[in-house]
């Protein structure tokens, strides 16, 4: 990992050893981020980390304004990607060739020893019978067969699983325990991908580091809460 990102590591361990109290550098994180983020920009390896480090420049300068709590976790967070990123800048770097030997000229060879004189061969020794060790016998696997009645058995016979929690998985057709087996997920969201606002794409799904600026709520015909909220990380949006 380079400089700018090594320092910024140690940056963030000494605020945690310091209790969070913005006194790591002088003149606070904020005034750190500002010279840190114009080095970490040269050193962009690709697009994702050229989000992170925007991201991580803007919760940076928001630091001051940070609660205790959420201090922690955003040094904490920080530092989990940190070192993600010096994995994957390490597994990046090819790996040099290996070396091979130089191979030593006829006169530098190493001389060779004349052979050992013959040794005097002893008397033959009567040959003995050799016993036999028999192959230890492993114990058979004994395979266990389903047990249609257990499996035929209600859900709300695992325990935690009541009549109300019941009624929902009934909702999605599991009543028995091997209906239950076969319930798997349909989607799977990856929340460790990071972009900038500003480079969002309609209907994906991705983490951002922002500040919220306003939260608004309002109830809709069907008397639900739809929660608004809106955010900036310090990203110019596109025109």
């Amino acid at each position: 990992m380079s400089k700018p990102f090594d320092r910024l590591q140690s940056v963030l361990k000494l605020e945690a050893q310091q209790g969070f109290k913005n006194k790591a550098v002088v003149g606070g994180i904020r005034q750190f981020a500002s010279f840190w983020v114009e080095q970490a920009r040269e050193l962009a390896i690709d697009e994702a980390d050229s989000a992170f480090i925007e991201q991580a420049a803007q919760a940076l300068t928001d630091y001051g304004q940070t609660s205790g709590n959420g201090r922690k976790m955003l040094v904490a967070r920080l530092i989990d990607k940190l070192d993600e990123r010096k994995a994957k800048v390490a597994a990046s770097q090819p790996k040099p060739p290996q070396q091979s030997k130089p191979s030593l000229p006829p006169e530098a060879a190493p001389k060779q020893k004349p052979p050992p004189p013959p040794e005097k061969k002893a008397a033959p020794k009567q040959n003995r019978p050799v016993e036999k060790k028999q192959p230890e016998s492993k114990m058979p696997v004994k395979e266990t067969a389903p047990d249609p009645v257990g499996l035929a058995q209600s859900v709300e016979t695992i325990k935690g699983v009541g009549p109300k929690i019941a009624i929902l998985l009934d909702k999605l057709g599991v009543q028995t325990i091997q209906d239950l087996l076969h319930v798997y997920p349909y989607r799977y969201d990856d929340y460790t991908t990071m972009k900038p606002i500003n480079r969002l794409q309609y209907g994906e799904k991705v983490s951002l580091i922002g500040t919220i600026w306003e939260v608004r709520s309002r109830k809709s015909r069907n008397n639900q809460v739809i929660v608004s909220a809106v955010i900036s990380d310090g990203t110019v949006s596109r025109g």
